[in-house]
């Protein structure tokens, strides 16, 4: 029973996850627990245990009396987040740098590779998830529990607008900053390694506040 239980939940969690990094619920959208268990053909206690998760991740917010909405951000906040994701994560690269195993700079090259092909093929899935996959193996390396969470964190706040640029045109300018990253790991350059990183969340951020933002101003919330 507990099995079957933890498995309904995983389900739902994944579920309910990708309905909002996808777009299926937009930011400040309310959650109907009874819409959403027909939706998911699940009862309401493994949703309430997702809903708890996906809060704990940012991407749900609740208040009293007002129940639980898909997280939004302002975009001074979105700002905010941005400096200090670049400030973590190039100092999470630098720290992988000197750490990380032949085996795994394989695999951050292999993932390149693969991002650069499915761009190309609009395979937009694909790349979320090898983006995801990517900053795992470095935040893995990087040999800092309390840095990994935090960017983690910061990656899942994140998630949506993640998956709106890798449909841009413009995020193959990111690829390409991600790419010398990883030939500057494989060269055991901690120096070039974190400014090629800070480079890809400086291109990250114009993506977000010069196009999509623009495209899709319903993702932030008024000041």
């Amino acid at each position: 029973m507990t099995l079957a239980y933890h498995t309904v939940h995983g389900l739902v969690l994944n579920q309910l996850r990708d309905d909002i990094v996808r777009g299926a619920m937009r930011p400040g959208d309310k959650l109907n627990e009874a819409e959403l268990a027909r939706r998911y053909r699940v009862s309401r206690t493994p949703l309430r245990e997702a809903i708890r998760q996906l809060q704990a991740e940012g991407l749900i917010d609740s208040a009293p009396n007002k129940g639980a909405r898909v997280a939004t951000l302002t975009e001074s906040e979105l700002a905010e987040l941005f400096d200090a994701w670049r400030v973590l994560e190039t100092l999470a690269v630098r720290r992988a740098c000197a750490n990380i195993s032949d085996h795994e700079i394989h695999r951050l090259d292999t993932i390149i590779r693969q991002l650069i092909q499915n761009h190309e093929a609009c395979d937009f899935i694909g790349n979320d998830m090898l983006l995801l996959e990517l900053r795992l193996t470095i935040l893995k390396n990087c040999k800092n529990r309390h840095l990994e969470r935090s960017v983690a964190s910061m990656m899942q706040r994140l998630a949506t607008i993640r998956f709106i640029m890798v449909q841009t045109k413009s995020v193959s300018k990111l690829y390409e900053c991600l790419r010398q990253m990883t030939d500057a790991i494989m060269a055991k350059s901690g120096d070039k390694a974190e400014e090629c990183a800070g480079r890809g969340i400086d291109v990250q951020r114009q993506i977000v506040f010069e196009e999509i933002l623009k495209k899709h101003p319903q993702l932030v919330s008024a000041e």
